[in-house]
């Protein structure tokens, strides 16, 4: 800790705990002192990494109790501290204080909503029930009460609010809270796809769970931000952002949990209701990332979204037709050896829905796309003035038609299936 205050990467740390419940000191300890020997700035425990939600209080305060043993003063702990009530979040920073952390990481748990003064009415006693600095922790994605900026402007005239870590992903409310606050109050970023960003609006460091398995590479980043070189950060920032892809996709703690699995660290696996996610499949993945595999390239030419289905299928939607009517429905019969494509779709109790199957192995040209016009009815009589859409004549009931009729002219008892010339334009 320097002169400036809490600075740079702070790993958030994962909490092992045994199959017996108890928090395995041994480990914690041994990752606590490796962080500390690739130089990461200072260590957090009982964030969302952490998993504190799912810790019991004799837990959580074993984990800070390790840490700072572990720890022995070389780097600062900031330890953690959420709840729901005020009074429980209270007596947890003092004791923590006690403890002897150097700051407390405060985080607000809510059932139900809370307004701005109760939002910060939890802050405020936090900080005044501790001479510690405090660093107000808001995560949009996960809490139900959010700190919103008027609030967070009250809260960064208290003294010893002195940081923020947001994590909403937001580079632009990033740089609104720190317009907002006009240097009473730091800026942590909350990810490690992010700092860089963070770093250049003036932000002070990150508190990150990838920290804890990539710390060199992240202290590294750090140090290219304080000397301004930002070319060689956004390289050294691109291997962290194909980590954070990985894991982006599970669960944050059991991916950063099977990362220092595969590192040499037995520190179990999420706690329970939360799933495991041990595959073979994640653990390639995370091997990948932290070997800094280059992400597979797409498809050259490869525009449309496709989901790959156990028959070998793939799905293939027109989002134009999706963006021009977002409240349609589609309904599509897959059969196991063709790859089925919407050409058009609309309501479904009005459908014109033109619907064609080809070998799988075959693409279709977007130039024959035209050829599947939208088709209709002509077997049932047309219902006049009902589902009249401005434009467009009368629709007609029924399924689609199988393909091979669907070029079949229109009888001409049907008024509204005017020739091709004829017809009002879509």
């Amino acid at each position: 800790m320097s002169e400036a205050g809490f600075h740079g990467v702070f790993p958030y740390l994962v909490s092992p705990v045994t199959p017996t419940g108890e928090i395995d000191a041994e480990v914690l300890a041994r990752l606590c002192d490796d962080l500390i020997g690739a130089g990461v700035h200072g260590l957090t425990p009982l964030g969302s990494t952490g998993e504190f939600a799912y810790l019991s209080r004799a837990q959580r305060r074993r984990v800070v109790e390790v840490v700072l043993q572990a720890t022995r003063g070389r780097v600062p702990v900031v330890a953690g501290v959420a709840s729901t009530t005020i009074d429980d979040a209270v007596a947890q920073a003092r004791d923590y204080e006690r403890l002897g952390c150097s700051g407390i990481l405060a985080v607000l748990e809510a059932y139900f909503p809370i307004d701005d003064d109760g939002v910060y009415a939890y802050f405020k006693a936090i900080a005044d029930a501790v001479s510690l600095p405090v660093v107000l922790y808001t995560n949009p994605n996960f809490q139900r009460s959010d700190l919103s900026l008027p609030v967070i402007d009250r809260l960064s005239r208290i003294d010893n609010i002195q940081y923020i870590k947001d994590a909403s992903f937001n580079t632009g409310r990033l740089l609104s809270i720190v317009n907002r606050v006009e240097g009473r109050m730091q800026v942590f970023a909350a990810s490690a796809h992010v700092p860089v960003c963070v770093m250049m609006i003036g932000g002070v460091g990150w508190m990150a769970g990838p920290a804890c398995v990539a710390p060199r590479q992240s202290v590294e980043l750090y140090e290219l931000c304080r000397r301004g070189d930002w070319a060689a950060a956004m390289q050294r920032q691109r291997p962290l952002w194909r980590l954070n892809q990985a894991f982006a996709k599970y669960n944050l703690a059991a991916c950063i949990k099977g990362g220092l699995a595969l590192q040499g660290y037995a520190v179990g696996v999420p706690l329970p209701p939360q799933a495991p996610g041990r595959s073979a499949a994640r653990a390639d993945r995370h091997r990948r990332a932290l070997t800094q595999t280059p992400a597979r390239p797409s498809r050259p030419g490869h525009r449309s979204r496709s989901v790959d289905r156990p028959a070998g299928l793939v799905v293939r939607r027109r989002r134009a037709c999706i963006a021009r009517r977002p409240h349609s429905l589609m309904r599509i019969r897959i059969a196991p050896t063709s790859r089925t494509s919407i050409a058009h779709t609309d309501r479904v109790d009005r459908a014109r829905c033109s619907i064609f199957a080809e070998p799988a192995n075959q693409a279709t040209p977007a130039n024959r796309l035209s050829e599947y016009a939208p088709r209709q009815r002509t077997d049932l009589p047309c219902a006049p003035g009902r589902g009249r859409i401005p434009g467009r004549p009368p629709a007609c009931r029924g399924p689609v038609r199988p393909a091979a009729a669907r070029c079949a002219p229109p009888p001409a008892k049907c008024p509204a299936h005017a020739p091709a010339a004829t017809r009002p334009p879509r």
